[in-house]
Formats: structure tokens, C-alpha cells, sequence
């Protein structure tokens, strides 16, 4: 889901490819009785400032998560919709929906706790070498694109 955050985040206006994002600790606070939400790095370090492509390419989990604060994490399940993979829920016996709203997964989204069936993704991921355009081909020729 980090392709989504990061791809809602650059459409916006709001973000680069060369943005800088902070990689350190941050806390969310929780309801009472329960414990704060602290992301964490598959590493369980921190990386200094990092830009957004490096975060991206790292697949660091703190600097995504701040990216979906920073814009909404309905825009996330959006732009996932929008590129053809929503942002699924399994319920009761197996059934899989994707009629939740798009901002039900909050902050957690980007790290999957929204879910896109491994299908989905292998078809949506080429949707970022024409632009964005989900149903387009591209044709590359020697390295070039060609169309």
C-alpha cells in the first residue's frame, strides 16, 4: 500500500520524489486503557532526514506513515481505487469487501492493514509507468518509451 500513500502524496502537489521526511520516532496517542500506536521500522532503526524516494525504495514504515498523516489516508484508499487495486477488509467467513470508507484504515493503511489481494498488485503496479493511467498500455523500445 506504501505505492498508493506515496504516489496520493506526490499527486497532491504536496510531496517530490525529493521531499525530505523526518525517519524518527512518533507517538499516536490511543483511547484510554489502551497502548499508544508507536510504527516502527522492519529494522527498528531511525534514518535521519531521508527524501521520499529513498523512503519509498527503503520501504521504511515511519516516513509513510507520516506522509498519510500528512495527507489524509482517505487519499491513500482513493488512489488505490482509482489505480484498480481497493483497499480490501476481510470479514466473516471469508468474504472480502471493499465497500468500507476511504479513510476507515487511518494511519495503518500504508503499512497494510488494508489489504490488496497479491493479484491485484501485480496488475496495478504497471499502472505507474503510463502516468498513472490505469488501462493503458506502454510500449518501450531499447529503453525508451515509446508512446
Amino acid at each position: 500500500m506504501k505505492m498508493f500513500n506515496y504516489t496520493a502524496a506526490i499527486a497532491s502537489g504536496k510531496f517530490t520524489m525529493v521531499t525530505p521526511i523526518q525517519d524518527s520516532q512518533i507517538t499516536f496517542a490511543a483511547d484510554p486503557g489502551q497502548k499508544p500506536y508507536v510504527p516502527r521500522n522492519y529494522d527498528g532503526g531511525y534514518h535521519g532526514t531521508c527524501q521520499l524516494q529513498q523512503c519509498f525504495l527503503n520501504s521504511y514504515n515511519i516516513p509513510a506513515v507520516k506522509v498519510v498523516v500528512e495527507q489524509e489516508s482517505g487519499k491513500v484508499g482513493a488512489m488505490a481505487r482509482a489505480m484498480g487495486a481497493p483497499p480490501w477488509r476481510r470479514v466473516s467467513d471469508g468474504v472480502v469487501v471493499n465497500k468500507d470508507p476511504l479513510d476507515c484504515f487511518g494511519t495503518s493503511q500504508t503499512l497494510g492493514g488494508a489489504g490488496a489481494p497479491t493479484r491485484q498488485m501485480t496488475t496495478v503496479a504497471p499502472v505507474l509507468a503510463p502516468g498513472g493511467l490505469l488501462g493503458h498500455r506502454v510500449a518501450w523500445r531499447d529503453g525508451r518509451r515509446l508512446a
